[in-house]
């Protein structure tokens, strides 16, 4: 078990090459790119209910209430122990994160400005 709080920062998505999971248990996130990125590496990910990233990844992540330990405890060992459940919950969060790419993000955002440049 490596537990790291700050990847290398010449190559930060190296660092999601060897995870089995990735956890952010913060209290406040507003969003979080960061289990984002490992979501879109296909990387297990755990987030607490606080990461607004939840709402984007839906069942691409595990969300586990904000300082409910044991709970967190009991997942990531579920998940270490179960490499089918893992690898599953990792390709759902690859599939879930397509959404959140530029490419998306900038068509929607183009939808929404023709929407509202031409209400008619």
């Amino acid at each position: 078990l490596t537990v790291t709080s700050v990847p290398p920062p010449a190559r930060p998505l190296a660092a999601l090459a060897d995870a089995d999971i990735f956890c952010l248990f913060s209290e406040t996130e507003n969003f979080g790119v960061a289990p984002a990125e490992a979501a879109a590496c296909g990387i297990a990910t755990i987030v607490s209910d606080q990461c607004g990233v939840a709402e984007w990844l839906r069942d691409g992540v595990e969300v586990v209430p904000y300082g409910d330990v044991p709970r967190l405890t009991a997942a990531v060992d579920r998940l270490l122990r179960n490499p089918q459940e893992r690898r599953a919950l990792g390709e759902r969060g690859r599939i879930a994160a397509r959404a959140l790419s530029w490419d998306v993000i900038a068509r929607q955002q183009v939808e929404l400005y023709e929407r509202v440049l031409d209400p008619v």
